[in-house]
This record gives C-alpha cells, structure tokens and sequence, in this order.
C-alpha cells in the first residue's frame, strides 16, 4: 500500500524516464511512464469551480471537502500498488506545487532533472532526423515552415513540450519554489549516478538502497507511437557519460544564439545543481 507520493516534474528530453528507471531498480518504488493522474485532478477542479451545485454551498466547506475528495483520489489511484513509494512523472507537478500542497496539506517532494538548452533542442532535432519514415507534424513545403535548420530550430523553442517548459521552469523559479524541489542536471546523473542518486534519496528522505547502474532494468512501459518520431523511451542499460553532439548537429551559429538568448536559463540550471 502507498505510504508516499513523490513527483517527477522534468524538463523535456532530459532524462526523466532514466531517473523513474533509476529509481525504479529498488523494489519499495512504483515509477510510472508519463502519467495523468494530474489532468484528473485538473479536471475535477474545473467542474468543481464551475459547477452550481458547489457554487451555492458553504464555500469554506466545499473547499475541504474538495481537497479531501482529491487527496483521497490520489491514494485511491494507485490503491492497487503494493510498494510504499510512488514517483508519479508529469511535466506539469512543479507548477502546480501550490496546488497539491492546498490538497495534501504539506510540501510536495518533487524532482525536476533539466539539462543545458542546446542539448535539449539538439535531442529533438536527431528524433526528427531518425524519424523520416514518418510524417512530421510541423512540416509543410508548401508553407516552408520546417523546411531548414534555423526553422525546425524556432519550432522547436515555440511549440511544446518546450516552449511551456521553458514557462513553468521560469515561473517556479519567479515564485520561489526552487528552494523546495530538487534539481537534478542530466549530465551530472550520467557521470556519477551514485552521487546523484544519493542525493534524491536524501531529498525524499528515504533510506538508499544500493543501486548497479550498469545494469538498469527498463520497467517503465510507454507507447512511443502515440508520440510519434518524438517518442523515445527506452533507456540503456548502463548509465554512463553522454556525449554532447549539440555542436554537431545544431551548428556553432544557433548553439551561440540559443547561450545568448536563454543565458538566464543555463545561468540558473548551473546554480540550482
């Protein structure tokens, strides 16, 4: 039975199904692939805020009442997982900090893995490059969009998952919230996940248990065809240091313009890890 839920709220193409992995190699955790049990919660508070039923109520004890429902949802929801730890990954937890913590009246524990900006868009421009046996969305000759680097590159910074990470990311940091989330920087994973994961279990608080990081087994389960040439979610079995082919692929021009146009994001990655 879950005893405690801890969130995985990571920017896009960083790592954050190799941390749930990771993780995952310890049996007291229940890891999930990217999950909705936060567009459920959304859900049922736009019916609740809307809805005339609760409107025309005390509006204090609709409000307990409604936390309650929805703490009770959450442990209802993974009801059926007999394992005291769950790690449930969406993007979206750390901007809804204040939200879960109204509802479980305590602070969340929440993970955020992020990684230098031009990697991250590097990533996404070799998923559409090894993705050419299908039809790229954000492809159109007619209207020449796409249809170069510097194009795909725009694309890629304006259109999710991205550019609303890039804003949640901004906005957690605008309020505060850093000092309550652990960040963890991919890189720093891949070169010495024992440090790392020390770290994480520091932060949750929990007892570690050994981990062998060269041999990570998969047991997250993702449907990558729902994402189309962008899915990619199967880890490799060692956790070792990646190369950064952002140079390579994305140029030295664009690699300068993403440094000197999100130099506030790199500049607050280095110092949150």
């Amino acid at each position: 039975m879950m005893d405690k839920i801890f969130f995985n709220s990571s920017m896009p193409y960083s790592g954050s199904t190799l941390l749930q992995n990771i993780m995952g190699q310890d049996d007291r955790f229940h890891v999930t692939p990217t999950n909705g049990l936060l567009d459920l919660l959304l859900s049922a508070r736009k019916y609740f805020t809307e809805g005339h039923e609760f409107k025309a109520q005390d509006e204090e004890e609709m409000l307990k009442s409604f936390c309650g429902f929805c703490k009770g949802g959450i442990s209802g929801f993974y009801s059926h997982i007999n394992k005291p730890f769950v790690i449930d990954k969406c993007r979206a937890w750390a901007w809804h900090y204040d939200f879960i913590k109204d509802i479980t009246g305590e602070n969340p524990k929440i993970i955020v893995m992020v990684r230098d900006l031009k990697q991250i868009i590097a990533s996404a421009e070799r998923k559409f490059r090894r993705g050419q046996l299908k039809q790229s969305w954000f492809i159109d000759h007619e209207k020449l969009q796409g249809t170069n680097l510097v194009k795909r590159f725009e694309i890629y910074l304006n259109s999710n998952p991205v550019n609303i990470s890039l804003d949640w990311f901004l906005d957690v940091i605008q309020r505060g919230l850093d000092k309550h989330i652990l960040f963890v920087d991919y890189n720093k994973l891949c070169k010495n996940p024992a440090q790392e994961v020390k770290g994480i279990y520091d932060y949750l608080e929990i007892k570690p248990k050994k981990i062998n990081f060269g041999d990570i087994k998969q047991v997250t389960l993702e449907n990558d065809n729902y994402h189309g040439i962008f899915g990619d979610h199967k880890i490799k079995k060692a956790v070792k240091p990646q190369k950064d082919y952002s140079s390579e692929i994305l140029g030295d021009v664009i690699c300068k313009n993403i440094d000197e146009k999100y130099k506030w994001y790199n500049d607050i990655i280095k110092n949150l890890t």
